[in-house]
């Protein structure tokens, strides 16, 4: 499981060395003279491997895009909220979610919504509900897109084949559609874009994904290719 993450990027709070790596990466794809090392072939199962990380589940949450949206059933703005809050922190104490949604509200409305947020979320093909009963929550057959751009980092770096990792991080920047929640309720979202850490844990994410592909690019001798890269990588 890939670690709950929050995903709003700013680039004034950008370390300045990965500004630089990737200054230094743009430059580099339009002037690089160095050894070429063509990519070979994406490796048997890699291809199969890509696609078993991208197959949907029942419900998805993606939150690698301006507005954070969840596919699979219809859901109000609220209540889209605390689903996707649920996606990115498997095992959260259910009171901390009442909480975080419904600050000192004594009435039934955090148990109401609660109830139609699980009957919208609906059960498993196996008859589980997604949105189980417990004291702490994590929700069953419900992916999300960042989950899925970890899986793929992960994949790159358990192969040293530079054809296959360049396969596995060009999968994972294609996941980022925009800046992640750029157009988020900002109280409903305040959990999501207020964290510092985890504008920096994306950050890392991300440049170091685009850093990677492109200088396998360059090494490939295909500088397009690397600044492709890059400009995917700044899509957040």
């Amino acid at each position: 499981m890939v670690e709950p993450l929050s995903l709003r990027f700013y680039l004034d709070l950008v370390d300045e060395t990965d500004l630089g790596a990737i200054d230094q990466l743009l430059t580099a794809a339009q002037t690089h003279t160095g050894p070429v090392t063509p990519l070979g072939a994406v490796g048997v199962g890699v291809a199969e491997r890509i696609a078993e990380i991208l197959v949907p589940c029942g419900v998805e949450v993606k939150v690698l895009t301006e507005t954070p949206q969840v596919q699979g059933t219809e859901l109000t703005e609220k209540p889209t909220a605390v689903a996707t809050y649920l996606a990115l922190h498997p095992g959260v104490e259910s009171a901390k979610v009442r909480d975080l949604f419904w600050p000192g509200d004594q009435s039934r409305a955090p148990d109401n919504g609660i109830t139609r947020l699980r009957k919208a979320l609906g059960e498993t093909p196996a008859g589980h509900k997604r949105f189980p009963k417990a004291t702490k929550v994590t929700l069953v057959d419900v992916g999300s897109d960042w989950e899925r751009f970890g899986c793929l980092v992960e994949a790159a770096n358990r192969t040293q084949d530079p054809g296959d990792v360049a396969a596995y991080l060009d999968a994972a920047l294609d996941l980022i559609e925009s800046v992640p929640a750029r157009r988020a309720n900002p109280v409903l979202y305040s959990w999501f874009i207020d964290d510092r850490h985890w504008y920096e844990t994306l950050d890392t994410a991300v440049v170091d994904a685009a850093t990677r592909r492109a200088t396998i690019a360059l090494e490939a001798g295909d500088p397009i290719a690397a600044r492709h890269a890059v400009r995917r990588g700044q899509r957040a």
